[in-house]
């Protein structure tokens, strides 16, 4: 594991916005990378899901017209309807959406202790006790931890470390570089 060249005594605590921002531009990355990876997926998976009714139907999953016909479709409705199909569907997304925009941020954070653009404001991700990078685990559970947004950004404004929820579970701390 990488170690950053830093002690206690030099650490600096980035302020809420410094940390907030640079989150909120990251995700603007993570969605402008992946929403398309994600939209190709979906093809896909919703092909796999519903092969059955098309086969069946003989409707042709590589024409968009037939495609958002289906939708309108009566037969299609009932069978969506009535199968488990449509719920596995709309859970399989999410999850390869989660796993993907995940992807990103254990990566960066793991890999050099920062994201781009946690980078680009002069911030970084590291380990609270040793300063080094975090380990894949650390960076799963403040992954996991963001999941308390709403909460963090109480703790990040009233605790004097500033950690939020997802530094607390991942024993991580914020900052500047």
């Amino acid at each position: 594991m990488k170690s950053a060249q830093f002690s206690k005594k030099q650490i600096s605590l980035p302020s809420f916005v410094t940390r907030l921002t640079p989150t909120m531009l990251d995700l603007l990355i993570v969605i402008s990378v992946f929403f398309p990876i994600t939209n190709y997926l979906s093809f896909y998976i919703f092909k796999w899901i519903f092969s059955e009714f098309l086969l069946f139907n003989n409707i042709a999953i590589n024409n968009l017209e037939d495609i958002n016909r289906l939708f309108f479709n009566e037969d299609f409705q009932v069978y969506a309807a009535t199968t488990l199909n449509l719920i596995a569907y709309f859970i399989a997304m999410p999850l390869v959406m989660f796993f993907l925009y995940s992807f990103y941020f254990i990566f960066f954070w793991h890999k050099f202790g920062t994201t781009p653009m946690k980078y680009f404001f002069s911030s970084m991700v590291l380990d609270h006790d040793t300063f080094k990078y975090l380990s894949i685990k650390s960076c799963i559970l403040r992954y996991l931890g963001y999941l308390f947004f709403p909460f963090s950004v109480f703790t990040i404004i009233f605790r004097k470390d500033k950690k939020a929820i997802h530094d607390l579970i991942s024993n991580s701390i914020v900052i500047k570089s």
